[in-house]
């Protein structure tokens, strides 16, 4: 299984003096719902165990092995590294002075011109890789009813992804950049094209499962 990532804690500051954690106060009770704590280990995970079996043709699932990622970005902490960041589109409200989970709140109602969303930006070398390598881009979204995520990337590259996410409640959008060289920066977003509000809380960079093929 997947080890704990460490949790991310912030000062204690008063609620509404820092105004890049609360656009405004009334943005900020109206999402108030997301900023409860979660635990990512029981987001609906969007890929299954079943399907990296058949996305890699390996056979009979056995013994697969979860690989901890080796970078998160977040609300609190929106930079991995020197080029591996994050850009929030249009937030309707950025929560990280909170007893809760830190969360980036959007809703298309407060931006009716422009797609909110999240794009995480990464660069394989930052993180001292040397070889084209297949990594997993994976976004933990809350969404109310009627919300629909679309996704993109940069062109040219060979990236498993959905196009179109329209699902409720907690769960994963996961990119699968297959055989990416190490000085290939690349984007991974999330935007709304429907619906009212959802919340971001992180995005984590990784590796795909090791899966052993039966005997």
């Amino acid at each position: 299984m997947e080890a704990a990532i460490p949790a991310q804690h912030s000062v204690d500051k008063p609620p509404v003096q820092d105004h890049t954690a609360h656009m405004n106060t009334e943005s900020a009770e109206a999402f108030e719902r997301f900023g409860n704590p979660i635990d990512v280990a029981a987001f609906e995970h969007d890929v299954t165990l079943r399907d990296w079996v058949e996305l890699y043709d390996l056979g009979e699932l056995h013994d697969p092995f979860w690989f901890r990622p080796f970078a998160e970005v977040n609300p609190s902490q929106l930079k991995a590294a020197a080029h591996t960041d994050t850009n929030l589109i249009q937030p309707s409200v950025v929560i990280t002075d909170t007893t809760g989970t830190p969360y980036a709140g959007f809703d298309m109602r407060d931006t009716p011109n422009r797609e909110p969303g999240v794009a995480v930006h990464f660069l394989p070398s930052d993180f001292g890789f040397t070889q084209p390598g297949t990594y997993v881009v994976t976004f933990y979204v809350d969404t109310t009813a009627g919300v629909r995520l679309v996704t993109g990337v940069n062109p040219g590259l060979t990236v498993n992804r959905p196009t179109s996410d329209s699902r409720t409640g907690q769960h994963t959008v996961t990119f699968t950049f297959v055989s990416l060289a190490p000085t290939q920066p690349v984007y991974a977003e999330v935007s709304q094209s429907e619906g009212t509000q959802w919340a971001w809380y992180r995005t984590t960079l990784g590796y795909p499962p090791l899966i052993v093929k039966a005997q």
